[in-house]
């Protein structure tokens, strides 16, 4: 029964205000248990929620990878050494392996992309191959009367073809996926890099300045302050990298 037909109900019956307002009462509580309930199944984001979410899954992406993803590059090279040896896995390695070496050469993730499809490709033309094959073989075997002739290349294709789509979820799981958390991380500094790029060349390129100065002993500690001061100031280097440049001076001096 609804609100409006209980009210008139106790009004005729004279339960009185009491009696009134506790039916109030348990039909507001009432609704604010479905409200909740309705939230709990279909929670919708304000515009400020989905801003933040998008910015997380963004500087995600410009992360460098953690150990667990990491660990899930490692498994899947080893499911593809078996692959590799037997040779009928050749084809697709190389397809990633030449995916890395341009990606890293041109900073640029779409080859990643460009490589697990063209993994993918090879792959479902190997499973389509594979099912074909088990069933003109599943054919012979179930209709011969001596079917022990055929049990060899039925199952025999049966596995092959398990083994074809497994690799098909695979790639997926363990190498595209926790790459493609961590592509703008990785189209720039590497797999497994845990330090921007930049800052290790200019590490790199400030440790043979120093050298070669230590060698030649043709400048002055305060001389080269004086010049890594100017960088930091023009903001061609970070304060950490100045601070530390400092201390291998002053180190050596």
């Amino acid at each position: 029964m609804n609100l409006p037909k209980r009210l008139a109900k106790l009004n005729t019956s004279g339960g009185g205000q009491q009696a009134y307002n506790k039916l109030l009462h348990a039909d507001s509580v009432s609704c604010r248990v479905f409200c909740k309930k309705t939230q709990k199944i279909a929670p919708t984001y304000s515009a400020g929620e989905q801003g933040v979410i998008f910015q997380k899954e963004s500087t995600l992406q410009n992360q460098p990878m953690n150990s667990g993803d990491q660990g899930k590059l490692l498994i899947f090279s080893l499911l593809m050494a078996p692959s590799i040896v037997f040779l009928f896995g050749i084809i697709p390695a190389i397809f990633l392996g030449f995916g890395i070496y341009m990606m890293k050469k041109n900073q640029d993730f779409s080859s990643i992309d460009t490589a697990v499809k063209n993994f993918k490709g090879y792959t479902w033309l190997a499973l389509i191959g594979c099912i074909l094959s088990s069933i003109y073989w599943g054919n012979k075997y179930f209709s011969a009367e001596r079917s022990y002739y055929y049990d060899d290349e039925f199952f025999i294709s049966l596995m092959f073809a398990g083994i074809a789509f497994a690799y098909l979820i695979v790639v997926q799981v363990l190498f595209y996926s926790p790459m493609n958390r961590h592509r703008e991380w990785v189209e720039i500094n590497g797999i497994f890099s845990k330090k921007p790029r930049s800052y290790n060349d200019s590490i790199n390129k400030s440790e043979v300045d120093i050298i070669k100065g230590e060698k030649l002993k043709q400048y002055s500690v305060a001389d080269e302050l004086t010049k890594w001061a100017k960088l930091k100031e023009d903001g061609h280097i970070s304060e950490e990298e100045f601070n530390e440049a400092r201390a291998k001076l002053l180190k050596r001096n």
